[in-house]
């Protein structure tokens, strides 16, 4: 379960770059997200792992960014984890990946939600807005959603025709991955993010998707509470490695 659920939150979260290394997954966009550059070990090593990990390091040395392997209980080889600590890397931003069965949800019909199945510049221009980006991430992250091949979905939840809160779903497979759930830090506090999730879950529920995911850093106590209350329940967690070079 937890290598499908990465593989289809890697492929709807596409990097810039994407590169394949004895059975690390490489990736890089700019620097926009540790996701989106980072190594994923899921599948099979065989190589010398100290050797595998100079020859990363050299890779993000080389594009000025921080080393960062993205890992789970599962990632190859065993001992990766202890490995990196021992070469000095920080563990940081531990996350919850969560699911939801859409069988158990109950459909909502909500109006003032739309979707589309293209990136527009409103909700592009409302969630850089929302995520305080800068022009240099907002170019990045216009790229990354360009390069998706999945089924997107951009939600806007309008407020007198004024978007006030946005997300991202995108679909694989009888999944549906929830991305960018963020609302204006005006409008917060007021019960619009779980009216726009309720949304977007109802609108999976429609399309007889089976399975909603999403990740939640773990000191997001507030986010965690309103996932708990929809339904979520946490199937595993991965954390980040981290090191300057």
């Amino acid at each position: 379960m937890i290598k499908r659920i990465e593989e289809v939150s890697i492929n709807a979260w596409p990097s810039l770059q994407t590169s394949i290394y004895d059975g690390w997954i490489i990736r890089f966009a700019d620097g926009y997200t540790k996701r989106a550059n980072s190594i994923n070990p899921l599948y099979y090593s065989k190589e010398e792992i100290d050797k595998k990990i100079d020859y990363c390091e050299i890779l993000f040395k080389n594009k000025n960014l921080p080393v960062v392997f993205k890992l789970t209980k599962e990632s190859e080889p065993v001992g990766l984890d202890d490995k990196l600590a021992l070469r000095g890397y920080e563990k940081i931003d531990v996350t919850s990946v969560q699911m939801l069965e859409l069988v158990d949800f109950k459909y909502i019909q909500l109006n003032n939600c739309v979707a589309a199945t293209k990136l527009t510049d409103d909700w592009l221009n409302a969630f850089s807005r929302f995520s305080k980006l800068s022009e240099k991430q907002r170019c990045t992250l216009k790229k990354m959603l360009l390069n998706r091949t999945m089924n997107n979905y951009y939600f806007k939840y309008l407020d007198n025709d004024s978007i006030i809160a946005c997300g991202l779903g995108v679909e694989e497979n009888k999944y549906f991955g929830l991305f960018d759930v963020v609302v204006d830090e005006k409008h917060r506090g007021k019960g619009h993010g779980r009216k726009l999730l309720d949304s977007i879950l109802s609108f999976a529920k429609s399309k007889n998707i089976e399975k909603a995911y999403l990740q939640v850093v773990g000191n997001n106590v507030i986010a965690k509470k309103l996932y708990k209350n929809i339904g979520f329940k946490e199937i595993y967690k991965y954390w980040y490695r981290i090191k300057k070079i």
